[in-house]
């Protein structure tokens, strides 16, 4: 999570990994961060052309999206 935007399908990239916005599918949402090995945020680029998501915490304390 960042800022309220949960991001998913981390992808290898030389000194760390890559992550998309979780609404890059539904969205087509482009924004990706870049994270190094030790997981420090490097950058993250473009704006998210949607409202971050609302989570509910479950019995079970796992987060689900809520539906709104």
């Amino acid at each position: 999570m960042l800022n309220g935007y949960s991001f998913s399908n981390p992808s290898p990239i030389p000194g760390g990994e890559r992550w998309y916005c979780s609404g890059r599918l539904r969205f087509k949402c482009t924004v990706c961060l870049h994270v190094n090995d030790d997981y420090e945020l490097v950058c993250v680029s473009g704006d998210h052309c949607h409202s971050p998501p609302v989570y509910e915490k479950r019995v079970d304390g796992l987060y689900v999206e809520a539906k709104v």
